[in-house]
């Protein structure tokens, strides 16, 4: 009987892992440990982690994905982004981050490409452009951390008006360092 129950208890606990794995939880004071950053996640915001594209069972610790008005579908275990703002944020290696700026002529194929100003907000001073490939803005832009230590990439999706001055957007820049 003791058996039964502490196999009932391991069960419970390994469905209590794979739930918060697809259930992103965000800490009290609103930060998001990624694994390799953490980063602010405003008030009706939620932090969505990246699996592998090698391995989906895997979550990337370098790469998380913001969402405003983000609504989980329980059939098929995704979250829809499409109605709100989508935020992607990755944490390169100085290797990959010095290639970062190439993205550019990528875009530029198919897309009107603005540079923007130089935008610094907390500890970081943040470079881009910005493209309109579904008629709001997307920006492109990219913040080294500083002594060789890559930077942050971020991809920001403005749908319903957003843009760059929105407190909660200039928040999770600012929390990044």
């Amino acid at each position: 009987m003791k058996k039964i129950a502490v196999m009932l208890w391991i069960a419970s606990l390994v469905l209590a892992a794979a739930a918060c794995a697809k259930s992103p939880q965000t800490l009290p004071d609103g930060m998001y440990n990624v694994g390799d950053f953490t980063v602010f996640v405003p008030e009706g915001w939620t932090a969505i982690p990246v699996p592998d594209s090698d391995d989906p069972s895997k979550i990337l610790t370098n790469d998380i994905q913001l969402a405003k008005d983000a609504v989980y579908n329980e059939a098929a275990g995704t979250w829809n982004t499409d109605d709100g703002v989508s935020f992607y944020v990755t944490l390169l290696p100085q290797e990959d981050f010095e290639r970062v700026p190439s993205g550019r002529e990528y875009y530029a194929q198919d897309f009107a490409v603005t540079d923007m100003e130089d935008l610094t907000i907390g500890e970081l001073t943040w470079h881009g452009f910005s493209v309109r490939p579904i008629g709001a803005p997307v920006y492109m832009m990219w913040a080294a951390r500083g002594n060789g230590a890559g930077g942050y990439y971020t991809s920001i999706s403005t749908a319903y008006g957003m843009s760059l001055e929105d407190a909660d957007i200039r928040a999770i820049l600012g929390s990044l360092k």
